[in-house]
């Protein structure tokens, strides 16, 4: 896992299941929610007078993007 530039790995997981893991990805949901709201070169969708950017839905996430090979390049 890599957080804030720093390498990290995780010791223990949460069983499949577990009435926990729903609540921590809920978490980690919003935060990249967050995040991807405060990105500049992630490009807004207009659909008629809403603007997108993401949508969240049960355990799912799905960023709409315009050109996904530039978007997920690595430096």
């Amino acid at each position: 896992m890599l957080a804030q530039g720093q390498s990290s790995s995780h010791k223990k997981r949460t069983r499949q299941g577990c009435k926990l893991s729903q609540f921590l990805l809920n978490i980690v949901l919003e935060i990249l929610a967050r995040a991807t709201k405060q990105e500049n070169e992630i490009k807004v969708i207009q659909t008629g007078k809403e603007q997108v950017q993401w949508s969240l839905f049960a355990d799912n996430m799905i960023l709409y993007i315009e050109n996904h090979k530039e978007s997920t390049k690595n430096d």
